[in-house]
C-alpha cells in the first residue's frame, strides 16, 4: 500500500494566521492601541506603519498567486458555488474600501490635514494596489507551475508580509476604530453586548477581507469561522468589561 508523503499534506496556513492574531490580540494589541488612542492614530510613525502594511499586503499577494494558484487549480477541487462567489465579491469590496482608507488615513497621519487634498490622489493609488494585486492572485495564470515545492520559499515570504499587514491593521481596529465605536457604550452588559453584535460587520472587514488570501482555500472548513469567531474574543471582552 502506498503511504502518502508528507509533502502533500496541506499546510494549515489559514489555522497559523488565526492562531498568531488571536494571541496577538490577546497580549499585544491593547498596550498598542493604548498608544494610538493617544492621538488618535495621527502620529507620522503609524502613519508610515499603514504605508508598510499597504506595501507588505501588496508584495505579499504578488508572490502568493502561483502557490495559491497550484492548489486551486487542483483537477480534485470543487468549483466555488455561486453563493460564496458573491460573498467574496463582497469581501473584495470591503477589501478595496479598508486599503484606500487606510491610505488616506496615513497620509493625514504622515502630513497632516492641511496636505489631505495635496496627497488624496497619490493616496487613493496606493491604496489601490493591495486590491489590485488581489485580483491578480486569484486569476489563474496561463502556465501553472507544476512543482509545488519549488514555491514553498515564496510562499512562507508572502505569508510572512501577509501577516505583518494584517497585524497592522488589528492595531488600527483595536486603538481607532473599534475605541471609536465604544466611546458610545452604554454601562448595561447587554446593550454592550449588542455593540459587540453590531461591530462584527465592521470587524469583517478589517480581519475577513485582508484574509481573504486564505480564506479562499479554507472556507469550506467549519472550524474556519469557528476561528474567525474566536480571533473576535480579545475585542469583544475589551468592549463588554472596560
Amino acid at each position: 500500500m502506498k503511504i502518502p508523503s508528507t509533502s502533500t499534506i496541506p499546510f494549515p496556513r489559514g489555522l497559523v494566521l488565526d492562531g498568531a492574531v488571536f494571541l496577538f490580540n490577546l497580549f499585544l494589541a491593547a498596550p498598542l492601541a493604548r498608544l494610538i488612542e493617544i492621538n488618535q492614530g495621527f502620529h507620522p510613525l503609524f502613519g508610515a506603519a499603514l504605508f508598510a502594511a499597504i506595501a507588505a499586503y501588496t508584495v505579499g499577494a504578488w508572490l502568493k498567486r502561483l502557490p495559491l494558484q497550484s492548489r486551486l487549480q487542483a483537477p480534485d477541487r470543487p468549483k466555488l458555488p455561486t453563493g460564496m462567489a458573491v460573498f467574496f465579491f463582497i469581501l473584495a469590496v470591503m477589501h478595496l474600501g479598508l486599503f484606500v482608507a487606510g491610505a488616506s488615513f496615513g497620509a493625514e497621519a504622515l502630513w497632516g490635514e492641511a496636505a489631505r487634498q495635496r496627497y488624496t490622489l497619490p493616496a487613493m493609488i496606493a491604496g489601490l494596489l493591495p486590491s489590485v494585486m488581489l485580483v491578480w492572485a486569484i486569476i489563474p495564470p496561463r502556465k501553472p507551475q507544476s512543482d509545488p515545492a519549488r514555491l514553498a520559499p515564496r510562499e512562507l515570504i508572502a505569508d510572512l508580509l501577509l501577516y505583518l499587514a494584517l497585524v497592522v491593521l488589528m492595531v488600527w481596529w483595536d486603538g481607532f476604530w473599534a475605541a471609536y465605536l465604544a466611546g458610545g457604550k452604554q454601562g448595561s452588559f447587554l446593550l454592550n453586548l449588542l455593540l459587540v453584535v453590531l461591530i462584527t460587520v465592521p470587524f469583517a472587514i478589517f480581519y475577513l477581507a485582508p484574509r481573504f488570501l486564505f480564506l479562499v482555500e479554507d472556507w469550506r472548513s467549519p472550524a474556519t469561522w469557528v476561528r474567525a469567531f474566536l480571533v473576535m474574543m480579545p475585542l469583544a471582552r475589551h468592549l463588554l468589561f472596560y
